[in-house]
């Protein structure tokens, strides 16, 4: 995901379905960079061929791609600003939207009904090249577990950027299981989560932003595949593809941090619990020591 690869716009012009394309977009925008100086991490890119239109987006940490059927009446490849280009999606008339790229000018054209935008575009030799998923060998994983385990530990990952290795959640495929562990020095989450079938070999630091980006884009899927690289992670539900990079470092031994047994234990009404810590926790001020 570091690589570029030269992709000359060549006039692309499609024709696509507004509700299809706004939904592909609200998936597809949150690789969207927000915080970078490169100015193409900022951008959608949008590739029209053989009756499709695939959009892809990173910011060299988590992409996401996924792609729509298309009326192609000429083919090609161009990047225009993300955020801006989901918020016309969303806005344009229900009917069907035209894409159309002006290299001349430098402009992608889009219109719909009685609505017209003109959105200036991103150098499409500078967008970063993908893993190419259709070559890559693909494994089925049971998506409940992954998601179930994800949602258990994530919020226990750092957001602290001073230390990478603990913005990440360790993901590691045992015989019959799922293992996650997530920390971010004062809490830990360990979460181990049956599965049936045969898993790949995997011990990874997947960064946690990844993994609950995944967790939403497959609820409600049917199969969840996984392939393997060297540096990255690709996930691919329902059409949308992910890819993350791994970090690279040593994930703390947190089989030392779990206590054998404990002095006490208490059985407590789970909702009752939780309803006295909502109350009492409105007096701890998120900026207080």
């Amino acid at each position: 995901m570091i690589d570029s690869e030269i992709m000359v716009g060549t006039g692309l012009r499609i024709t696509v379905a507004k509700d299809e394309l706004a939904s592909k977009l609200t998936t597809v925008a949150r690789g969207v960079s927000t915080r970078t100086a490169v100015l193409v991490l900022g951008g959608i890119q949008l590739r029209a061929e053989a009756g499709r239109l695939h959009l892809a987006a990173t910011d060299m940490e988590v992409s996401l791609r996924g792609s729509v059927d298309a009326q192609v009446a000429d083919e090609g490849t161009v990047v225009v600003p993300g955020r801006l280009l989901l918020d016309i999606a969303r806005s344009l008339p229900d009917s069907d939207v035209s894409i159309e790229h002006r290299p001349e000018e430098a402009v992608v054209v889009v219109s719909s009904g009685t609505a017209t935008y003109r959105l200036h575009t991103y150098s499409a030799e500078d967008f970063p090249r993908l893993p190419d998923v259709e070559t890559l060998p693909l494994h089925s994983v049971d998506r409940d577990a992954l998601v179930e385990t994800i949602s258990r530990v994530g919020r226990s990952a750092s957001r602290d950027e001073s230390r990478p290795v603990l913005t990440g959640i360790l993901v590691r495929f045992e015989p019959g299981k799922v293992v996650m562990a997530a920390t971010d020095s004062y809490r830990l989450a360990v979460k181990e989560t049956p599965v049936e079938g045969t898993l790949p070999e995997l011990e990874a630091i997947i960064p946690a932003r990844a993994l609950q980006e995944l967790a939403r884009i497959a609820t409600g899927s049917d199969e969840l595949q996984l392939g393997l690289l060297e540096n990255h992670v690709v996930f691919g539900a329902d059409g949308t593809w992910l890819t993350t990079r791994r970090i690279d470092g040593q994930f703390p031994n947190y089989r030392q941090l779990l206590p054998e047994q404990f002095e006490h234990e208490l059985l407590l009404p789970r909702e009752e619990l939780l309803e006295v810590v909502r109350r009492v926790s409105l007096m701890a001020q998120r900026n207080s020591p």
